[in-house]
């Protein structure tokens, strides 16, 4: 049996309406877009996580500026060492926001990135999973994609052969219309119970 080397079921990695997928027999490259997923409410999320991280950055502008303020008072025992604390701690706080806003942001733009499903090797489109205006969520199969560049031939045989077959030993290969000589990649030596082949 003539076996393709990458066969795969490609799924979604986030959800929504698909709404373009490639045609059956479509040749494709490495990182082709096969299908795209409605981006509009990624696209949203995007953009709130933009504005967050862009709030928090300016908040933190005044509080270096209060934490300075406290600090020269407290040097002139004019505040309290307490006050010149929360300030401090109000500060670190903001940061750990800030953190968490800018994984957010990350998350939220590979997520739009994603929303383009793309090939993950070079090869055919064997079939659609799904239809356009069809919805799915991550994780669901949208496609089939094999790889029909890189190719190898899956074969049983007699389990009293294994002694002499080797990795790499050249093998002659016949079809209808030639023959090859071609190496032996691996040998599966798990053998058959009923069949008695491996």
């Amino acid at each position: 049996t003539v076996i393709s080397l990458n066969d795969s079921r490609i799924a979604a990695e986030v959800e929504g309406p698909v709404t373009w997928i490639a045609q059956v027999g479509t040749a494709v490259n490495k990182g082709d877009v096969v299908a795209r997923i409605d981006a509009r409410l990624l696209t949203l999320q995007l953009r709130q996580a933009e504005a967050t991280l862009a709030r928090l950055k300016a908040d933190m502008v005044f509080r270096k500026e209060e934490v300075t303020r406290y600090e020269a008072l407290a040097n002139q025992d004019n505040a309290s060492k307490s006050r010149l604390q929360e300030v401090i701690a109000a500060q670190a706080m903001l940061e750990q926001n800030i953190f968490e806003a800018e994984a957010l942001l990350e998350k939220a733009a590979g997520d739009l990135k994603r929303a383009e499903i793309r090939a993950p090797f070079p090869g055919h489109m064997a079939a659609r999973l799904v239809n356009v205006g069809e919805y799915v969520t991550p994780g669901e199969e949208v496609l089939r994609l094999v790889d029909t560049a890189h190719k190898e031939i899956a074969l049983a045989a007699p389990i009293t052969l294994a002694p002499y077959l080797q990795e790499g030993m050249e093998v002659p290969v016949y079809d209808d219309l030639k023959s090859l000589t071609l190496p032996i990649r691996t040998i599966v030596p798990v053998g058959d119970m009923t069949s008695r082949m491996m």
